[in-house]
């Protein structure tokens, strides 16, 4: 998975930016509206705010982890923070515009932030990971794990004398097993930097049905098939087949700023507009934001549609926030559109799909996807290494969750990431003739 900002650090200084902002700063009484502390709903995340300083903890049972600033551009604050009337609630959206992350002033730090730091040992960075793991990971159901026993298991291998290797080893034995692929820890260990990274390389189960092709669809044959006709913008790939088709492959939902992947996609939607249908490929795509994914989205919709829903999954009494495609003021195409995943579509690339399944125009053909919706949630334990969970409910249009278990399409079709061969060109041409036989 592609490693995105984490989102405490890049609302901490967004907040700071706002705080010191000239605006602010121009009325004496008002200057400093965000002062105080602030506790997240959901997310275990404690702000210390007073002026331009931002001071933030991982906040838990028995723990108060102090957390290091990044560095992010200066954001508008009426894009950002709102406050309720009596101050007491603030309200932030950041990484991902259209959803909104809600904090409750306290009247102190929580006890724990006061004592003194704990210590870096291997006993207690590992029961920290356990109580984090414990209060915010959503899906021990869907994803088959006992936390309990596996926890239970690794106290037991542990001992005052377990070094860093050993607690690494004791710690990967204990997270595999959730096959997630929002699940790591990032440590380094005498000088080289180790990654545990729980994807589950399991098949999903496929929807019921024969294939209407033999053979596995293949992004480089599609490639090949188009020849001279395949363009790219950006990262973006497209091209029309003979019988017009067109053909849009997206690889990563972050590498370009806005404007650029805008720009891609004026080039793109634009070639494309008299197409009989479009395929969009993201079969080998492995994520990345998720309003980067609703802009592609957003070129295939006249009207708005909701996508999905989320919320935070360690929040009892957090309510799913809807989240709108709205139609993109550049070129876009209304057709119908196929859309293609595999088992490698993850992560944004998955909300993805649910943008584009609740669109009408829309059919999903290929393998489930990955299964790991959730945006990931980043912790520091005792001891400096870094860990990540999924903590966050994604549900389609319909209100149906598919984490753990990926996103079924519509009709099977087999997907392969090889080199092409001579049947993958021949399913490419089976896959676009087979399309160009529904179009009415």
């Amino acid at each position: 998975m592609n490693r995105l900002p984490k989102p405490a650090a890049t609302f901490a200084a967004a907040l700071a930016a706002i705080v010191s902002s000239p605006a602010l700063a121009a009325h004496s009484d008002a200057a400093r509206p965000y002062d105080g502390i602030w506790r997240s709903q959901g997310y275990g995340w404690v702000w210390k705010v007073e002026n331009a300083e931002v001071a933030r903890f991982d906040v838990g049972p028995g723990f108060c982890i102090p957390k290091a600033a990044s560095e992010t551009p200066r954001i508008a604050a009426k894009d950002v923070v709102t406050l309720s009337r009596d101050h007491s609630v603030l309200k932030l959206r950041q990484q991902d515009p259209d959803y909104v992350y809600t904090f409750e002033r306290l009247e102190r730090l929580p006890v724990p932030c006061g004592a003194a730091p704990l210590a870096s040992d291997a006993r207690t960075a590992l029961e920290t990971l356990i109580a984090m793991f414990s209060r915010h990971y959503a899906f021990f159901e869907q994803r088959g794990v006992d936390w309990p026993k596996l926890s239970a298991a690794a106290r037991t291998k542990v001992t005052d004398k377990t070094g860093e290797e050993r607690l690494f080893a004791i710690l990967e034995e204990t997270l595999l097993p959730f096959g997630d692929s929002h699940v790591r820890v990032e440590a380094e260990i005498d000088g080289h930097d180790e990654l545990i990274l729980a994807t589950d390389n399991r098949p999903r189960r496929e929807p019921p049905g024969p294939s209407p092709v033999s053979g596995s669809w293949n992004h480089k044959a599609a490639e090949a098939a188009l020849g001279r006709a395949l363009k790219r913008a950006g990262d973006l790939k497209y091209g029309l087949f003979p019988n017009g088709v067109g053909y849009l492959q997206i690889p990563t939902m972050y590498e370009m700023k806005d404007a650029e992947l805008d720009a891609a996609l004026d080039r793109a939607i634009g070639a494309l507009k008299k197409a009989g249908a479009v395929i969009v490929d993201v079969s080998m795509n492995d994520g990345g934001r998720d309003s980067y994914a609703r802009r592609i989205a957003a070129r295939f919709t006249d009207r708005p549609v909701i996508a999905y829903s989320k919320y935070a999954g360690d929040f009892a009494g957090a309510k799913p926030q809807a989240i709108v495609v709205q139609p993109a003021k550049g070129p876009r195409y209304s057709g119908p559109v196929w859309l293609v995943t595999g088992k490698d579509t993850v992560s944004a690339a998955e909300v993805f799909a649910l943008a584009m399944r609740a669109l009408p125009n829309v059919t999903h053909i290929g393998q489930t996807t990955d299964g790991s919706l959730s945006d990931e949630l980043w912790k520091t334990l005792p001891n400096g290494w870094v860990i990540s969970m999924s903590n966050e409910i994604y549900l389609d249009a319909e209100g149906k969750l598919w984490e753990g278990v990926g996103v079924q399409p519509e009709i099977p079709m087999a997907i392969a990431d090889r080199p092409a061969s001579r049947q993958d060109r021949k399913t490419v041409r089976d896959v676009v003739e087979f399309i160009a036989g529904r179009v009415n």
